[in-house]
């Protein structure tokens, strides 16, 4: 009876297993081609675009580093401009404008200039090359390329002139147009000479942007608000020419005006500085003073290029590096060997303040110091190249 069991059991398992189908490996798609996931309907000049395209096989796709674009005008053969667009997410290209790594879509960020401001059709061709070398069906669209025309600059209203430290704010504004709209505007800039050609010319920009002065973003109307500090370094008339510019840097019909930038010169006061010296007697004996005067400008401290005091000797000679430059940055004077002097360790209390500072020093050499009176004159110069008026103060040295 038990052999008769096995005999049934075993060719029923066999049977079985004879019945049951081996697992088939699913074929993988070697074809692959390349489509339009977003692209502009036209290119216009100046405008900025993000070209995406995408590889419709994700296993293709992830074994292409990039794809190529070739722009080619349709009425030549060689090509216009060459590009690359990247599925890295901006990791390694972050002005590509691609959003996703790894996701099959590929990008590139065109600030779309074309080869003549005219109407015109251009060809893209993207195509790519994976490294298993499977080939990818190519994408080739056409454009068409619409001309730009030039911003209009409509008004410019500004200032007959910018007082000397004035309180508030001053505004100048500009009117602009274009025909891509307002926004293809970037700036209404301007530069400005002197009449008198006695200073550097300047450049400055109006912006529509909401901010500083500007009351509505996007309206067309550009402003640039002035403070006082506006005038440093500026003085006198200058002519203004201004220009609007579109994206691609094209510019506008030019309007001249003139504004007057008045700037007096900054004035000195409160100079502190004894009145006599005891000279030291001893080798290597120092005598050391802190000499201080306040410094104003209408236009600000900003203004001030320099305060400085004329050393002069009893004998008529003058002090070596005269005029002395006093500085008001707070560093330190750093006896006995004046580490840093020259780079403004002068002495000076507090940064910033209008209080100028700089240590004298006098020490027992009669050849360097003779005994008599020294006359110190102290100035300011703007960057403006006004001079104050001058003050003059006497120290008197004396043996003990």
């Amino acid at each position: 009876m038990v052999k008769y069991f096995f005999a049934f059991i075993v060719p029923l398992f066999l049977i079985s297993c004879s019945d049951r189908s081996l697992p088939v490996k699913p074929k993988v798609s070697t074809s692959a081609a390349i489509k339009e996931f977003r692209l502009p309907a036209s290119l216009s000049s100046g405008q900025t675009y993000t070209l995406s395209v995408l590889i419709d096989n994700p296993t293709v796709a992830g074994d292409v580093e990039f794809i190529d674009l070739t722009i080619s005008r349709k009425a030549s053969d060689s090509p216009y401009l060459k590009f690359k667009l990247y599925d890295d997410g901006g990791a390694v290209q972050p002005n590509s404008g691609d959003v996703v790594a790894y996701d099959a879509i590929f990008s590139y960020t065109l600030k779309w200039k074309p080869a003549d401001n005219s109407d015109e059709d251009y060809v893209l061709l993207f195509d790519a090359t994976p490294a298993s070398g499977v080939t990818v069906t190519s994408l080739e669209k056409e454009f068409a390329s619409f001309r730009n025309f030039l911003p209009r600059l409509l008004t410019v209203t500004l200032p007959d002139s910018l007082p000397d430290g004035f309180d508030g704010f001053r505004t100048c504004t500009a009117s602009a147009e274009d025909s891509n709209g307002v926004e293809d505007i970037t700036a209404v800039q301007f530069k400005a000479a002197p009449l008198d050609n006695s200073l550097p010319e300047f450049k400055g920009a109006l912006l529509d942007d909401g901010l500083n002065g500007d009351a509505v973003a996007g309206d067309g109307l550009f402003t640039l608000q002035f403070d006082r500090t506006y005038a440093v370094g500026k003085k006198g008339r200058y002519e203004m020419t201004f220009y609007a510019v579109d994206r691609t840097g094209e510019k506008s019909e030019s309007r001249i005006a003139d504004m007057n930038f008045a700037n007096f010169p900054p004035v000195i006061s409160d100079l502190t500085a004894p009145d006599s010296v005891q000279r030291p007697t001893q080798n290597e004996e120092q005598f050391l003073d802190l000499v201080t005067i306040h410094v104003r400008d209408n236009q600000t401290l900003a203004d001030i290029k320099s305060v400085r005091v004329i050393w002069e000797k009893p004998d008529g000679t003058f002090a070596e590096d005269s005029p002395l430059q006093l500085f008001d940055n707070g560093l330190p004077v750093k006896p006995p060997n004046f580490d840093g002097w020259q780079f403004g360790y002068r002495g000076d209390e507090v940064a910033g303040d209008g209080v100028y500072s700089i240590t004298i020093v006098f020490d027992n050499n009669v050849a360097k110091n003779p005994l008599g009176d020294y006359k110190l004159t102290f100035y300011a110069e703007d960057w403006a190249g006004n001079t104050s008026e001058k003050i003059e103060h006497i120290i008197a040295t004396y043996w003990p």
